[in-house]
């Protein structure tokens, strides 16, 4: 494999960041969020939050080049020979110059934020824009964003364990309202299940405190995939039924206990810590989950090497792909930063194409530059290699072989559609053509494995814009 490159930018202060890369380039820069910048990104960001159906591609496009050019600074300042835009740019050119013969290669991009930049680490950095490229980062899978908050507590971690061990947990306490609807999700999750004897999902509904801290104990999870709701610093489970009250005023039930940040790293004083914590507000969850869910994987990040969140409301079907991808990655032994890059790359696919905030609303924020390339488990029947595959593509797709059903396109080395998510075979010919029996996802499918006739002229799909701003 070849040695990824590897470029970081801490994020000292509000108005100050330096740059570093294993190219042995360096600079600093003086980041300049101006009232007109500042209430742009603020009412794009309250549209996608609000309005996300109405969101279009230019809006995030617009939002996007924002951020860059407010991380990626063009003003040199004194003591530095050249900009942090330049010194990118610069290594950029030579990852890509190496990527055209080597393409395993990777580039990570690690955003390490200190505590003195509250402001620009609540930033949606997911929705990065490339200029040069005229295309998010997000659209290449090659590209690994991970969000580092440095702190002393190193989590300790088993090894050598052979299945991955996945714990959902479910809190919806009736003072919010209607019940969360995660079936989709738990259901998609639980398939890996069965899918895979080396993948154990295990789910506890409304528990209390005790009951978590239990369910942890006893199954010592790898991954604690928690689907509920939140405020800054603090998720909500049920609490005891003897301590539940009721508001005297409205008879209304106040069953919800606050958990802060040290009672949740609490649950795992009599065990392992997990090695991620997943937290997670589907449709119906209460407003501040969101950006609660935001604030605590932050803080959180202190006392687990890694935390997944979604910063944004997100369809349950939407979660559900991402969750789904995102743990038959890790399963297969990709890197944490693989599995989030082409899980999110797998919500960009998805109509309309790169057009909709979906693809960033997940955030990972890991606890140092070396966990965003942790390896969760170890491979359980794949190598590495399978499980990255989705990088090292021909010039030339062929079609998702479960038919007309499903408007997929594959490269020869993939090993599933990125539209269906469906497992492929091979031909002796090389062809993809799908396993027996029908695509439940796409809603058709071959009785008989069969091979395509023949290949599309349909050309590896490119952005084509026609913005001013080009």
């Amino acid at each position: 494999m070849p040695s990824d490159i590897k470029c970081t930018i801490e994020i000292v202060n509000e108005g100050f960041v330096l740059y570093s890369d294993s190219e042995r380039r360096s600079s600093k820069g003086y980041p300049v969020l101006d009232d007109l910048t500042r209430d742009t990104i603020e009412r794009i960001k309250y549209w996608v939050q609000h309005y996300e159906a109405s969101c279009r591609r230019e809006d995030l496009r617009i939002l996007g080049w924002h951020l860059f050019n407010l991380l990626f600074t063009d003003t040199k300042v004194r003591g530095s020979s050249s900009t942090v835009r330049h010194e990118f740019t610069q290594t950029f050119s030579v990852f890509k110059e190496r990527r055209a013969y080597e393409k395993d290669l990777r580039l990570r991009l690690l955003l390490l934020f200190r505590r003195e930049a509250h402001i620009l680490s609540s930033l949606p950095w997911e929705y990065l824009y490339m200029p040069s490229e005229r295309e998010f980062l997000a659209q290449h899978t090659e590209l690994l964003l991970s969000r580092v908050a440095r702190s002393e507590l190193i989590a300790e971690l088993e090894s050598g364990e052979e299945a991955l061990r996945i714990l959902v947990a479910v809190s919806s306490p009736a003072q919010f309202g209607p019940k969360i609807d995660a079936e989709d999700v738990i259901t998609k999750i639980k398939s890996l299940d069965d899918s895979a004897k080396s993948i154990c999902v295990k789910d506890l509904r409304d528990p209390t405190y005790e009951q978590l801290r239990s369910k942890v104990r006893d199954f010592r999870p790898h991954i604690l995939h928690f689907i509920g709701h939140g405020k800054e610093g603090a998720i909500y489970l049920l609490r005891p039924r003897e301590e539940v009250q009721y508001d005297i005023r409205t008879t209304e039930q106040l069953d919800a206990q606050e958990v802060d940040v040290e009672s949740i790293r609490a649950l795992w004083t009599d065990a392992t810590p997990p090695r991620l914590v997943f937290l997670h507000a589907c449709k119906g969850a209460a407003a501040d989950s969101y950006s609660g869910f935001n604030s605590t994987a932050r803080e959180l990040v202190g006392g687990v090497p890694a935390v997944v969140a979604m910063q944004h409301e997100i369809a349950n079907a939407d979660a559900a792909l991402f969750a789904q991808t995102f743990y038959q990655l890790i399963g297969h032994g990709a890197p944490l930063d693989e599995a989030v890059t082409k899980s999110r790359y797998a919500l960009g696919q998805q109509v309309p194409s790169w057009a909709h905030p979906r693809f960033g609303t997940p955030v990972v924020y890991v606890q140092n530059e070396h966990e965003a390339e942790r390896i969760i488990i170890k491979d359980w029947g794949s190598n590495r290699q399978e499980a990255t595959q989705l990088d090292s593509k021909p010039e030339t797709p062929f079609r998702c072989p479960y038919g007309e059903g499903c408007p997929g396109l594959l490269w020869a080395t993939d090993k599933c559609c990125m539209k269906c998510f469906k497992p492929v075979d091979r031909c002796p010919e090389g062809h993809p053509m799908p396993p027996r029996g029908p695509c439940p996802t796409c809603r058709y499918g071959l009785s008989t494995p069969k091979a395509p006739q023949s290949t599309p002229e349909a050309p590896r799909p490119q952005s084509h814009e026609t913005s001013g701003f080009a």
